[in-house]
């Protein structure tokens, strides 16, 4: 991430832009809960910047397809049902006795905040760059309920910055979405260190496969030069066996892996949908 920059995260915007996109479409309408895109846009409201992106919306739909074609083809698609299979899985977590929940890298997510009101005995965290730090603070408010904590990743170890309220001896689940690309094999090794010093611990983390599993052209034509641009280069990717192999490394047990294609043809049906589908990125879930 540009670590100059004040504004939220350019990708953190696409993401929520593509939310609404979804929601908006009658074919994958049914991926975006009324409650998700109703916070998304209280959010958005919130920063001028979000407020341009739902005018873009709006105003410039074209755009946004344009966008999405020269970057990621099946990116908005791809964000909705790797949004709900997060719930799903934290949701899971929560039923199966977790009573903390961190979200690293949260940008403008809402699933924190959501849960936070959904359940109000939960615990919930956003860990985060400082300048999407205070812009997050700007969006929710101090009557959140949420506890916002700044990192950056890439100087800072998670033990710094997580402290009370939250109990390593309590059961916990985390979501760390769209965060490993960006960083380097060694900070990621740092990451899921820290991360074993909970006792019981249920992490929800996205990665870059290094092959589409289907042969599809994951990017589109611009990606990686906008990549570059923004200052959000990508820096690590790994086959599902190369990731099954390093989690095991670190003391943890790869429980699953998926990707959009295999779950819009299972749990989250999109039968309507004919449009692109990108699956370079995995979800997976590792336990210790």
């Amino acid at each position: 991430m540009d670590q100059e920059s004040q504004a939220p995260s350019r990708t953190a915007l696409l993401v929520q832009q593509a939310l609404l996109y979804c929601a908006t479409r009658l074919s994958t309408a049914h991926l975006v809960p009324d409650e998700a895109r109703a916070t998304i846009l209280e959010v958005l409201r919130n920063l001028p910047e979000g407020r341009q992106a739902i005018q873009e919306l709006s105003q410039r739909r074209w755009l946004v397809k344009a966008k999405e074609w020269a970057l990621l083809p099946g990116a908005t698609v791809h964000h909705a049902v790797r949004k709900r299979w997060m719930e799903q899985e934290v949701e899971r977590a929560i039923a199966n006795g977790a009573t903390q929940l961190l979200v690293l890298g949260a940008g403008l997510d809402t699933l924190g905040l959501r849960l936070v009101r959904r359940h109000p005995s939960l615990r919930v965290g956003e860990v985060d760059h400082p300048a999407s730090h205070k812009q997050k603070q700007q969006a929710v408010g101090a009557e959140s309920g949420l506890h916002l904590m700044a990192c950056d990743f890439s100087h800072q170890r998670l033990t710094e910055v997580v402290g009370p309220p939250f109990d390593p001896a309590t059961p916990t689940v985390v979501v760390c979405e769209g965060v490993l690309p960006y960083l380097s094999r060694t900070e990621t090794a740092a990451l899921f260190e820290d991360l074993g010093g909970f006792e019981s611990v249920t992490l929800l983390f996205t990665f870059l496969a290094r092959h589409s599993p289907t042969g599809r052209m994951p990017y589109g034509p611009f990606m990686r030069l906008f990549a570059a641009f923004k200052g959000e280069p990508m820096r690590m990717q790994m086959s599902p066996d190369e990731m099954k192999e390093f989690v095991s490394e670190m003391g943890w047990t790869l429980e699953e892996v998926t990707h959009t294609p295999a779950l819009l043809a299972s749990t989250l049906p999109a039968p309507s949908y004919q449009g692109p589908i990108h699956d370079l990125e995995a979800f997976a879930r590792a336990v210790r």
